[in-house]
């Protein structure tokens, strides 16, 4: 069986392409200052959750909220977080955090 030089390089190259795209590290949701006591601070990538429950949604008269679903649509700056009280998704402002530990942002 004869084997096309140009063949040969194009599947090599598409399995280079595949390998390289799967260890594409997924973006940051926000960069954050992680302040070091021992040395210089630098920004690091931290990932955003949603708050805890909040005693104002369990009252009877909740303040205006925009509902949602899944990943949104939600205003800039929120993401669509579950909330116990409504029994719906409400579009909420995340806290960020790095390694567990909440950053201010």
């Amino acid at each position: 069986m004869m084997q096309h030089p140009a063949l040969i390089l194009l599947l090599s190259s598409c399995l280079t392409l595949a390998f390289s795209l799967s260890v594409i590290p997924r973006p940051c949701d926000r960069l954050c200052l992680r302040r070091s006591p021992l040395g210089p601070s630098e920004y690091v990538c931290c990932q955003k959750k949603c708050p805890g429950k909040s005693e104002e949604y369990c009252s009877d008269n909740p303040p205006p909220v925009t509902y949602c679903q899944g990943p949104g649509p939600c205003p800039l700056g929120q993401m669509c977080c579950w909330d116990p009280c409504l029994s719906r998704g409400v579009c909420k402002t995340p806290f960020y955090y790095i390694d567990g530990i909440d950053v201010p942002v």
